[in-house]
């Protein structure tokens, strides 16, 4: 799914293990407080992230029972 497909998809807020954050153009997800990010790979060797990222103009949504 294209990254603008996930600002309406999971239920609305941070979820307790699972968040994803989605705007028209990019998303990630964090998953037991690890960010993953397609962009971080260049930076790090990883998509795996420890540093958080701004968060403002994404929708934030979670897997329901996540």
């Amino acid at each position: 799914m294209p990254s603008g497909g996930f600002m309406k998809w999971g239920a609305a807020g941070p979820g307790e293990w699972i968040t994803v954050y989605a705007n028209p153009g990019h998303m990630y997800m964090t998953v037991a407080g690890l960010r993953f990010d397609t962009s971080g790979r260049a930076r790090a060797g990883t998509r795996w992230q420890k540093d958080p990222r701004p968060t403002q103009n994404y929708v934030i949504s979670h897997p329901p029972g996540l």
